[in-house]
């Protein structure tokens, strides 16, 4: 049988596949390099890093690995073992997509920077299905063509690396899929023992704790306790309703209590996106945040709005409202500040 590199019709072909899957996860690196709080923003909006140094390593690392692999393709250096690695990142990257998208999760994957800020969807998927067999096929090539005595290749060797890449891909993708899996069931369960109890709301008396928050402007912020004066959050949704109606009743008590240094923190359970147009039509007099994860909204009772919860200095609950603010609610709440 003809060896494998005799097989090759178009001579320019492998290289032009070769450089060109390089150039992809090089240019993938730099949209990601040029704007890393829109890529911290994408793996935030991912659920699946929680602790802050992990998300601030990950931002740089991703598309540091990204540009050494895509290097090393394109300059045909370990080709084989460079392209494997490609195609067990992309298969992580579609494993989290794909299980996102069951969860009904309306997200950008950032893999692009701006190029890639529509939400993720099965075009996303097929995209990435595209590009794993695409590193496969030269991962089985470069594979092949670095044996010893390449040139008396036959097709069963080529047909067992063909076999033992798809393999290790799909066990990979499996394994990572349940991983993920795991998390969201994780998650599910510490939502559903709330809902179960009678703790539905934070009360007075509770304590609360440390969280961070992320402003129009995708910075983060962690809200820190102890401090020298007391924490006013208002949580809402821009698709309440209620919340809408009680607008005008958070931005008197802002007024109210300007004069106290108070910390206000209003926190709304939506996108960045969402929060912007929300912010121009109602003009608020005090500042908007998205909860950083879920921890918010678990640690927060945070599932019911619209609610105004003040705390104090040492994170212990003063008062905590569910529901539109009344004048005698509003009352309580400056009396206690």
């Amino acid at each position: 049988m003809s060896n494998f590199k005799q097989k090759s019709i178009y001579p320019l072909l492998i290289p032009t596949l070769r450089i060109t899957f390089g150039l992809i996860f090089i240019f993938s690196a730099y949209t990601k390099f040029s704007d890393l709080n829109l890529f911290r923003e994408a793996l935030i909006s991912f659920n699946l890093l929680i602790d802050e140094d992990l998300i601030e390593i990950s931002i740089y690392l991703i598309p540091l690995i990204e540009l050494i692999l895509g290097v090393a393709v394109i300059i045909n250096f370990k080709t084989s073992i460079a392209c494997q690695l490609i195609v067990l990142m992309v298969s992580l990257f579609t494993a989290v997509v794909i299980a996102k998208i069951f969860e009904g999760a309306e997200i950008s994957c950032g893999c692009f920077g701006e190029l890639t800020s529509s939400n993720i969807d099965g075009f996303t998927v097929l995209r990435n299905i595209v590009l794993i067999f695409w590193g496969i096929f030269l991962t089985v090539y470069y594979d092949v063509k670095e044996l010893p005595n390449s040139s008396n290749v036959n097709f069963k060797k080529i047909t067992k690396s063909l076999q033992t890449v798809i393999l290790a891909t799909i066990f990979f993708l499996l394994a990572v899929q349940t991983v993920i899996f795991a998390i969201q069931n994780r998650e599910l369960k510490n939502r559903l023992s709330l809902l179960l109890t009678d703790k539905d709301v934070l009360k007075e008396g509770d304590s609360v704790k440390t969280f961070s928050i992320i402003d129009i402007e995708e910075k983060l912020q962690k809200i820190k306790y102890p401090i020298r004066n007391k924490t006013l959050i208002y949580i809402l949704s821009t698709k309440c309703s209620p919340c809408t109606d009680n607008i005008p009743n958070w931005k008197l008590l802002t007024k109210e209590i300007k004069e106290t240094n108070t910390r206000i923190i209003a926190v709304s359970l939506n996108s960045i996106e969402d929060i912007k147009l929300y912010q121009a039509e109602y003009n608020f007099n005090f500042k908007i945040y998205i909860p950083k994860d879920e921890k918010f909204k678990i640690d927060y009772k945070g599932f019911i709005t619209p609610q105004t919860i003040l705390i104090d200095e040492n994170a212990i609950v003063l008062k905590s409202i569910q529901g539109i603010l009344r004048e005698d609610t509003l009352s309580e709440i400056i009396d206690k500040i």
